[in-house]
C-alpha cells in the first residue's frame, strides 16, 4: 500500500471538517423536522425546513453554511488520500451547499425553479463524490475503492427514487441518499485523522 508523509496536526484538524460538517447537517434536519408540526421526514424534503417562511430556516441555513465551510476546509489536506478529482468534488459540494441556502423555496415561482436546479445539481455532485475518489483510494485499498463506487450508485439510486417514486416516500429516499454519502465523508475524515495511508519518517540518531 503506498504511503505518504505523515500529515501535520493542522491538516488533521482540517480533515475533520468532513466529520463535523455532515454531523451538523444531519443533526440540523433531524432536530428541525422533529420540532416542526405536521412535518414528515418520510414524506417531506429537507428543503422544506429551510424555506423562506419555515421557522427552522435559521438553523438549517447555519447547517448548510457549516457543512460548506467544513468540507471546503478539508478538501486540500484530504487530496493526498482522495486524489485531485475527489478534492474538486469536495469543493463542489461546498458550493452546492451555499447555493441551496441562497436559493430557498417559497420566495417565488422562479425562485422555486432555481432551487430545484441548484438542489438537483447538488445531488448529482454529492452522488459523484465518492466514485471520484475511488481511483486514488484504490492505490491504498481496493475494497475501499469498490465501496466508494457503491456509495455513489446507492446515493444516485436513492435520489432518483425521491424524484420519480411515490410522493409519500420522497423524504425518506432523499435522506437515504444524502446520509449514504455523508456517512462515507465521515469515514474518510476518520481515516484521515487517524493517519490512514501515511508513514512516519524514521528518526535518524545524531552522529558523533
Amino acid at each position: 500500500m503506498p504511503t505518504d508523509p505523515k500529515p501535520s496536526a493542522t491538516d488533521r484538524i482540517r480533515s475533520a471538517g468532513v466529520i463535523v460538517g455532515p454531523l451538523v447537517f444531519i443533526s440540523a434536519w433531524a432536530v428541525s423536522g422533529a420540532v416542526t408540526d405536521g412535518y414528515s421526514p418520510i414524506r417531506d424534503h429537507i428543503s422544506d425546513l429551510a424555506a423562506v417562511d419555515a421557522p427552522t430556516r435559521p438553523l438549517m441555513n447555519a447547517a448548510f453554511g457549516t457543512f460548506g465551510i467544513a468540507v471546503a476546509v478539508a478538501a486540500s489536506p484530504l487530496r493526498r488520500l482522495i486524489g485531485t478529482p475527489g478534492a474538486v468534488l469536495f469543493g463542489a459540494n461546498a458550493l452546492a451547499s451555499f447555493g441551496i441556502a441562497l436559493a430557498p423555496l417559497g420566495r417565488s415561482v422562479e425562485g422555486d425553479r432555481l432551487h430545484a436546479v441548484v438542489a438537483g445539481l447538488g445531488y448529482l455532485v454529492l452522488a459523484a463524490t465518492a466514485p471520484a475518489a475511488a481511483p486514488a483510494l484504490a492505490k491504498r485499498s481496493r475494497p475501499l475503492a469498490v465501496a466508494s463506487v457503491g456509495v455513489g450508485l446507492a446515493t444516485l439510486a436513492s435520489m432518483v427514487a425521491s424524484f420519480v417514486g411515490p410522493a409519500s416516500t420522497a423524504g425518506f429516499w432523499q435522506r437515504a441518499g444524502i446520509t449514504t454519502t455523508d456517512t462515507w465523508l465521515i469515514t474518510i475524515g476518520l481515516l484521515a485523522v487517524a493517519g490512514y495511508g501515511t508513514r512516519t519518517e524514521p528518526v535518524i540518531p545524531p552522529t558523533r
